[in-house]
């Protein structure tokens, strides 16, 4: 699970990025279903996720 937050607002331990980050921009405006490939914060190769669900952080 990520956390999208704002351009500062970064915890990789906790999977926290900013929307500006790289992983943040592969998931912004993606829904429920949408496959997407990003470099996983563990820093392991370029792995294909699918998106699970989308909640509201606070």
């Amino acid at each position: 699970m990520y956390t999208i937050l704002g351009a500062w607002d970064t915890n990789p331990e906790k999977h926290i990025v900013s929307y500006l980050s790289q992983v943040g921009k592969e998931l912004t405006g993606k829904k429920v279903g949408d496959q997407v490939k990003i470099v996983p914060m563990d820093g392991d190769k370029k792995k294909v996720f699918t998106i699970t669900a989308i909640e509201a952080a606070f």
